[in-house]
């Protein structure tokens, strides 16, 4: 079996990570941390580090959690591995420039979170992002979770309804493209008309666009920043919630009473719910609705609107033609 960490680089400036994807033989992963490969979706190197995780666990005498067991490799994973080179950004952390007045913060995306939230809490800011959840909700991902994975996953949080999420806090970015280039969008400026909003394309895109190296984050008053409106309840299993599912407002109490049994957390304010659902089993689905899932392999998340997923190839085809960035992350086949 290929070990990731033997094929993992970890460049410390934008030059090595330009040089890293430029001189790649094969595809290229990142996006890769572990909080978020529950929700990742099954590619190679993704079963490759999930069994290896497995393995460590076993190892150690850990039982091994439902959705790492039973991870097997074929040949042509292994074949795939090979010519893999995954990025970590490990080393390019730390926040560049930070505008207090104008509550404007420049960083670099290997920072996590909960540093940036430390950083920012010095000076009375933050993102809003809740940092404190019932041990059995965990609705959002890990702040301990770097910001290129947060970012490339985006995934719901209980303050999106009052306070936005990351299309509403990403200014611009430093991104690095398919064949090497260094490519900057956005600016400092919150209201900023020159070009496109081509950042907003890189938002819960998973790395397959391009690998975001720099961020341009608005900031919040931490001293303004609301409670959450989120319920939550106690879900049957007790474990954390591995379904998320957002739907029309006018779906939203249908979909509470349809789901109850299974519901960790549910947000009025964003028609969004939290649920644990047993992988071999569904929710009611609405009109209109999306779903993220966790250890549900190629139902992690699926794309049912042909005119969505005809749109999201071409666009992969403009940024990556040759399909060379984490390939298999996006149900695009």
């Amino acid at each position: 079996m290929v070990n990731p960490g033997d094929i993992t680089i970890e460049p410390e400036s934008l030059q090595e990570i330009s040089e890293a994807i430029r001189s790649a033989r094969g595809p290229v992963v990142f996006n890769a941390g572990p909080a978020l490969h529950p929700f990742g979706m099954p590619t190679p190197y993704r079963r490759s580090w999930m069994k290896a995780f497995a393995d460590d666990m076993a190892s150690k005498g850990f039982p091994t959690p439902p959705e790492l067991q039973g991870i097997q490799l074929t040949d042509s994973d292994v074949s795939e591995l090979a010519d893999t080179t995954a990025i970590s950004l490990d080393l390019y952390d730390g926040i560049i420039e930070h505008d207090v007045e104008d509550q404007v913060v420049v960083v670099r995306a290997g920072t996590s979170i909960l540093e940036l939230q430390e950083n920012l809490a010095t000076v009375g800011q933050c993102l809003p992002l809740p940092m404190v959840e019932p041990p059995s909700a965990m609705l959002t991902a890990s702040i301990f979770g770097p910001l290129i994975d947060e970012i490339g996953f985006s995934l719901p949080h209980p303050l999106s309804a009052q306070c936005g999420s990351w299309r509403d806090w990403v200014l611009g970015m430093t991104v690095v493209q398919a064949d090497g280039t260094i490519a900057k969008c956005g600016s400092k400026a919150v209201k900023n008309v020159a070009g496109y909003d081509v950042q907003k394309l890189m938002i819960g895109a998973r790395g397959t666009l391009g690998l975001i190296a720099e961020v341009i984050l608005k900031t919040f008053p931490l001293k303004a920043l609301p409670k959450p409106e989120v319920e939550y309840a106690i879900s049957s299993s007790g474990r954390p919630a591995n379904w998320i599912q957002r739907v029309k407002p006018a779906d939203f109490k249908s979909a509470v009473k349809a789901s109850e049994a299974h519901l960790t957390a549910f947000d009025p304010r964003s028609s969004t719910l939290w649920a644990f659902v047993p992988p071999g089993e569904t929710l009611i689905r609405f009109d209109g609705d999306w779903v993220m899932r966790s250890g549900c392999g190629p139902q992690n998340l699926e794309f049912k609107d042909p005119t969505v997923l005809r749109l999201m190839k071409r666009t992969k085809e403009l940024f990556d033609l040759k399909g060379k960035l984490n390939p298999g992350e996006m149900p695009l086949a």
